[in-house]
């Protein structure tokens, strides 16, 4: 009896507010599961009603003719709104789905960032003893670097003695894969250095640091470290082929035509 009248009471909308229903129900009934139980399905209907209040169907109209009496789980045990029937077993599977009192479901832990690959000392090339696979460093940070990797020293060792070695044993089929413009600045750079150990009579290590500094003044780019050393007349420069010698010709046929001489 004193269970029934908590319940009358709890479906009064006009006692007490849905938060101070929460309320009651959660101090009123903590040492009673059987009427624990039966609060919670109340408070499962109250919850549909006010849901069904909010959505514009008010109790006792002809969009939905729902009393108290009808909706009260203790009395008729289902609620009828808006075309729905609503049941015991829906409101316990609501309780059972919303339930703070159950252990939470195991969830799978984060899956942490996977750390960045960390730079590792020695060769960049997957497979050093292949020299098919052979690939140029595009970037380095210093010319002692340009110097080890095409003789195959240091971080650079491999078995067949860097691009120097390539050369000597498959001649120039081997680099057809090569980036060309890489290749050419490098040995252009490599072959200047060993004029200058020819002329001044001293080893690569004073002529690398004299020139590193011009190279890192120039963002330590090759090509343009290889222009400017050709500037100071310090590397050959190439003779012209294809296109360009035919604009080199050109612009001198033209000089010659504007100063009035004859055109070879």
């Amino acid at each position: 009896m004193m269970q029934q009248c908590f319940l009358d009471r709890l479906w009064d909308p006009k006692s007490t507010t849905l938060p101070n229903l929460l309320l009651m129900a959660s101090t009123s009934c903590r040492n009673q599961p059987r009427l624990r139980e039966e609060t919670e399905k109340a408070v499962g209907f109250a919850l549909v009603r006010t849901g069904q209040q909010l959505l514009g169907f008010e109790e006792g109209s002809e969009e939905n003719p729902v009393s108290p009496a009808r909706a009260s789980p203790c009395r008729h045990g289902t609620a009828t709104g808006a075309g729905i029937d609503i049941t015991e077993e829906d409101v316990d599977e609501i309780l059972r789905e919303g339930d703070c009192s159950s252990p939470p479901a195991e969830r799978p832990p984060p899956k942490m960032p996977s750390p960045k690959a960390t730079r590792v000392v020695g060769t960049h090339n997957s497979k050093p003893e292949d020299h098919r696979q052979y690939q140029l460093q595009v970037r380095h940070s210093c010319l002692q670097d340009i110097w080890d990797e095409w003789f195959g020293l240091g971080r650079f060792a491999d078995s067949f003695g860097g691009i120097a070695g390539c050369n000597q044993l498959h001649k120039n089929k081997w680099r057809l894969h090569l980036k060309g413009d890489l290749y050419s600045c490098n040995k252009r750079l490599i072959e200047g250095v060993q004029h200058q150990m020819k002329v001044q009579k001293c080893q690569p290590e004073s002529i690398l640091a004299e020139w590193d500094v011009l190279f890192k003044n120039m963002n330590c780019s090759v090509g343009n470290l290889v222009k400017s050393l050709q500037h100071q007349k310090l590397l050959k420069v190439g003779k012209p082929r294809g296109a360009s010698k035919q604009a080199i010709q050109k612009q001198r046929q033209q000089q010659q035509t504007e100063a009035g001489g004859p055109s070879q």
